[in-house]
């Protein structure tokens, strides 16, 4: 079951004093203990605890403060319950100090009391940025503000929070706590703050003005160089496993007369053909990233200068490229 907001209830008209209290006052005080106590008896703990606050308001006497709280733990409302016997505990201390008739009550009540503590958290808000009019609700009862510094009983447990101001988005946070006493930062300030501009979408003037701005941001004469480091890459590959394969055939040509090669020759067939392969996917990637760089290079360039010329050409194991720039 979630926590909710402790609020005891209202023990502060307490009636008259043990000492202080008349005859009639006992009387009265008494009758409503005893039916108060028949109700306990029968499980009718709302009745119970209605009749106990009543007969505490006549004499405030802590054996009827004390009953008070076992209804509340026995309606399940915990958080009420441990108010409840913190005040049972002081009442009971000054009443056992004149009357040591009430040293039992007090005795029972410290027990009971350390038995609810595991069951307790006791947290205290470090509330930012919380406004004149924000509002604070724990499991969705509201908290006043003048506890909000202040160390508040809830059940150990889920816990959700919920902090409310005109013209914001509801705050709501879910916190995990354990039995006994910790310190719960919630800060407003950051979660209302309002968002940050969007990122500048303004272009470089000079690129802008050049038609230059390509993928990710990059102009053309950067793909160029890109594409030309691409192609010569390939270029590199293309040569030296046409070399490679080159070997392997003229080793091959001495040792397989008429085209026929002896069975332990098959890895180095295999080889030369896998360095044949490498070498043509080189030429290709040459070629293609030789030529998109040259012509990325030459679109990057101002409009109204000369323009540059390429030419690409071939041979046995070797790519030639000529241009002027």
């Amino acid at each position: 079951m979630a926590a909710c907001a402790a609020f005891s209830p209202d023990v502060s008209a307490a009636g008259a004093a043990l000492h202080q209290a008349t005859g009639a006052q006992k009387q009265e005080a008494q009758k409503l203990f005893l039916n108060a106590k028949q109700s306990f008896d029968k499980q009718q703990y709302d009745a119970a605890l209605t009749g106990f606050l009543a007969s505490y308001d006549v004499v405030a006497s802590p054996n009827s403060l004390l009953m008070a709280a076992r209804a509340l733990v026995a309606l399940d409302r915990l958080e009420e319950a441990f108010a409840t016997y913190q005040e049972v505990i002081e009442v009971a201390k000054e009443a056992a100090a004149k009357d040591k008739k009430y040293a039992p009550s007090l005795e029972s009540a410290e027990k009971e009391f350390e038995e609810l503590r595991p069951r307790i958290a006791l947290v205290t808000f470090d509330i930012v940025g919380a406004t004149s009019d924000t509002e604070l609700f724990i499991n969705d009862q509201p908290m006043a503000r003048d506890r909000w510094d202040k160390q508040i009983p809830v059940r150990a447990g889920v816990v959700s929070i919920t902090a409310k101001s005109p013209g914001k988005p509801d705050f709501q946070q879910d916190l995990t706590l354990s039995g006994g006493a910790s310190s719960q930062r919630i800060d407003l300030q950051a979660f209302w703050a309002p968002p940050p501009p969007p990122p500048s979408t303004d272009i470089d003037d000079e690129s802008s003005a050049h038609g230059n701005v390509d993928l990710l941001g990059l102009d053309k004469r950067t793909w160029a160089y890109i594409a030309g480091g691409v192609g010569a890459a390939g270029v590199v590959t293309f040569g030296v496993f046409g070399a490679l394969n080159q070997s392997k055939y003229n080793n091959l040509q001495d040792d397989c007369p008429n085209g026929r090669c002896p069975s332990d020759r098959s890895d180095d067939i295999n080889a030369g053909r896998r360095y044949q392969t490498i070498a043509n996917v080189g030429l290709v990637v040459g070629v293609v990233g030789l030529g998109t760089g040259t012509a990325l290079y030459f679109l990057s360039k101002d409009s109204g200068r000369e323009q540059p010329t390429t030419q690409v050409g071939f041979g046995p194991g070797s790519v030639t490229v000529q241009g002027t720039f």
